[in-house]
């Protein structure tokens, strides 16, 4: 057992011994020799913030194409390293104004670093660039460039979600530390009592099954509806669902011919600012006494609110006034931190509403 701690600590001492020579190199103006010693710190340890960091001014200093320049911030970006990141992103603008990559990643660890002039002007110049794409125009309303939609764009949830599907498990689940779906389970235990496979159960926006993966066992059907086709196929691939389909869930709420035991809505909501047309369809689609639970991002305004992160979060009192006007009945709200950004846990609501009988 003290081999391998001998040879972790050694290969920290290599590491520490060549950050410092890198740095040295740097200092003294050797910018092309400091970022060889960088990337073979990188070469050993991918992640290395240091290196990260000091890659980023060795090659802003000396780098003559944007490609390179993207690919580095990007690394950074991923370990939020948004400065050093937004070093190379900037770097390569000025080098290439055309860079949709340079551009975009530059708007958005601009947001993550709470420069907004930078990232409106970003998405500006990006719509420049792609005219009409409809994250860059949800993004500067989110910012205050424009009126605020009550709801995020089906074009934008789409082009959004079918970019992340392939990672977005493990960035929900091991970066942000995603919750929602086990506290929604915790919070109706009480009352669904043991899992029997009895249950008719719908998952709105279910994306790849994250959610609807805990509630199989209660459900003798299982629904998932949700906007990206490249989500409703990771979830096909979990095999949990009897029936996937790609609609707008308003639009399905009001469509389909079933009648829910039970609906759920996992970091969906998020999505929407007004909810009348959610919760008048949940009710619309819910059997009597069955049970809509679902997750928001918490506040304490009494209404709702679009954020420069993109999504809305909502207040207590509106959730209750919109649920009544829909002829559903609170039965719990739970606060809880559903996820972490930055490193800070966001708190959110989890509520259960019911349709009377």
């Amino acid at each position: 057992m003290a081999q391998p701690r001998r040879a972790g600590r050694r290969a920290r001492t290599e590491e520490a011994r060549l950050l410092v020579r890198a740095k040295r190199l740097f200092d003294g103006g050797a910018d092309v020799a400091a970022d060889a010693v960088y990337r073979r710190i990188l070469e050993r340890n991918p992640t290395h913030p240091g290196a990260l960091s000091g890659r980023a001014e060795a090659l802003t200093a000396f780098a003559r194409d944007a490609e390179s320049l993207c690919e580095h911030a990007d690394a950074c970006r991923e370990q939020s390293l948004y400065d050093s990141a937004v070093l190379c992103y900037a770097r390569a603008r000025g080098l290439d104004p055309d860079s949709r990559d340079a551009v975009w990643g530059h708007a958005d660890c601009s947001i993550s670093l709470g420069d907004e002039a930078t990232a409106i002007e970003a998405y500006r110049r990006y719509l420049e660039l792609e005219p009409g794409e409809p994250e860059a125009l949800h993004m500067l309303a989110a910012l205050g460039e424009g009126p605020s939609p009550q709801r995020c764009s089906d074009a934008y949830i789409s082009d959004y979600f079918d970019r992340f599907a392939d990672d977005f498990d493990r960035k929900l689940v091991d970066e942000l530390t995603y919750r929602a779906p086990e506290q929604m389970v915790a919070a109706l235990r009480p009352i669904l009592g043991e899992p029997r496979g009895q249950l008719s159960i719908l998952d709105l926006g279910c994306g790849t099954g994250l959610t609807g993966r805990l509630f199989r066992v209660y459900a003798a059907r299982l629904d998932g509806v949700d906007l990206s086709p490249a989500m409703l196929e990771k979830a096909g691939e979990r095999g949990i669902f009897d029936t996937l389909t790609e609609t707008e869930i308003g639009r399905y709420l009001v469509a389909t011919p079933h009648r829910y035991d039970l609906i759920v809505a996992g970091d969906v909501l998020e999505y929407f600012g007004s909810l009348a047309e959610v919760f008048e369809g949940a009710t619309r689609a819910l059997a009597p006494a069955g049970l809509f639970a679902f997750s928001v991002e918490a506040s304490d305004i009494r209404d709702y609110r679009l954020t420069p992160s993109g999504r809305y979060v909502h207040g207590r009192p509106y959730i209750a006034r919109a649920a009544e006007s829909a002829g559903l009945r609170e039965v719990a709200v739970i606060r809880e931190p559903i996820r972490y950004e930055y490193a800070e846990p966001v708190d959110g609501d989890i509520w259960i509403l019911e349709k009377p009988v």
